[in-house]
């Protein structure tokens, strides 16, 4: 399963996580900034966890990274990092994060 995310800062979307065991693709892709990594999440009818993330894999075009950051929890999973602009003092807060609370998986962008 995918959470796909077009090309815009600060995009939240919410999905429906079905019973037992599912792996979700956590992306986002833009011209200069694509960023993604995978979750594992278990759901029963009472709850959902997340029992892994991990691939993460950043691509930035006309930027350079620094601060990378990558964690989880049982219900929560985030990138975060900084993106330098090549030749310049310009630099922009990246993140990638992922959710869980009952049967919703939300996810977040911002770039």
């Amino acid at each position: 399963m995918s959470a796909n995310h077009p090309s815009d800062s600060d995009i939240v979307n919410n999905y429906n996580i079905s019973l037992d065991n599912s792996t979700w693709r956590i992306y986002v892709t833009s011209g200069s900034v694509n960023m993604e990594y995978y979750i594992d999440i278990y759901r029963n009818r009472i709850y959902s966890t997340i029992t892994n993330a991990y691939g993460l894999d950043v691509n930035l075009f006309g930027y350079t990274e620094s601060n990378r950051n990558f964690d989880w929890g049982s219900t929560w999973a985030e990138y975060t990092g900084t993106a330098n602009l090549f030749n310049s003092a310009a630099s922009l807060g990246i993140r990638l994060t992922s959710t869980v609370a009952g049967d919703t998986l939300t996810t977040s962008a911002e770039y």
